[in-house]
Formats: C-alpha cells, structure tokens, sequence
C-alpha cells in the first residue's frame, strides 16, 4: 500500500472527476487497511489490550470519514462484520 500512495494522490488530482473520485475513495481504504493489519498484528500477538485499542482506533477511522463513503461503503454493516470475527478469547 505504501509503495503505492503516491499513484492514489496522483490520481486524486486526476482531471476526470469519476477518475478522481475513485482515487479519493481508494485513498481512504488504503488508510484503512494499514490500521487493519495494525489491528491484526496486534490481535495475533495475543496483546489483547492493544488490539482491542487498534480495533477501535480502525472503526473510528471509518466512522470518521462515513460522510465522504457512505454512498460506496456501508461502514455500520462493514463494522457489524468485522466484529463477528472472534479475534481473541
């Protein structure tokens, strides 16, 4: 993901709107998923605490930026899912 950002900021400044767009979104899951494998790295090291408190830091993110997505991305429903998972006991 990180060897790839500088393309997604390029690609915000696309002069095609749609283009742009995509971009945006895709910028803002790429944030996403460096706080999930944060998250994940926390839940398999059995640091309970910790992975509880990146969880949280990873559903904040998403909340935060829920106006910007909402028309792509359903976060309530995308949070509701990932907290199905049993992460630890």
């Amino acid at each position: 993901i990180r060897s790839f950002e500088e393309t997604i900021q390029k690609g915000m400044q696309y002069p095609s709107q749609p283009v742009a767009q995509s971009f945006f979104y895709l910028n803002i899951h790429a944030q996403g998923a460096i706080l999930y494998a944060k998250f994940l790295e926390f839940a398999a090291s059995s640091s309970v605490e910790e992975a509880k408190a990146k969880q949280t830091e990873y559903f904040n993110y998403y909340r935060k930026n829920e106006s910007v997505i909402q028309n792509v991305f359903d976060v309530y429903e995308f949070i509701n899912t990932i907290q199905r998972k049993k992460y630890w006991n």
